[in-house]
């Protein structure tokens, strides 16, 4: 029955509600919402926020890349890592232009993606 592999991958949910197609939610099953949008109304606060969230991006997806062999889910993972690296990077350029010494506030990043193989050929581009 087509349930039957709902069921096997764990998330019959998702198979009952959607059809297996895109739903609004994030991977835990809650819905989407503006929970996770940050504003202080000062810049600066703002921007050291989007630099904390996009390391932790870099550090949780390398975690889970060093969890798997899998090379396809490796590709994907190094795109993602140096996507979030550039945001990461793109952010802390901003904190910069406004005189925001921001590397010795904190020790980010602490991570070198050019040692995952996969990320070398997208920190290229």
């Amino acid at each position: 029955a087509p349930l039957d592999e709902a069921v096997k991958h764990a998330n019959p949910h998702h198979f009952i509600v959607g059809a297996q197609s895109s739903l609004p939610v994030d991977a835990a099953g809650n819905p989407w919402n503006g929970s996770w949008v940050y504003s202080h109304g000062n810049l600066i606060s703002d921007l050291l926020d989007n630099v904390v969230l996009e390391s932790t991006g870099v550090l949780q997806k390398t975690r889970i890349y060093e969890m798997s062999s899998n090379q396809t889910f490796r590709e994907t993972l190094a795109f993602l890592i140096v996507r979030d690296n550039a945001h990461q990077n793109a952010f802390a350029k901003a904190l910069e232009t406004l005189g925001v010494e921001w590397g010795k506030l904190f020790p980010v990043p602490n991570y070198d993606i050019n040692k995952y193989p996969e990320c070398r050929k997208y920190v290229d581009m």
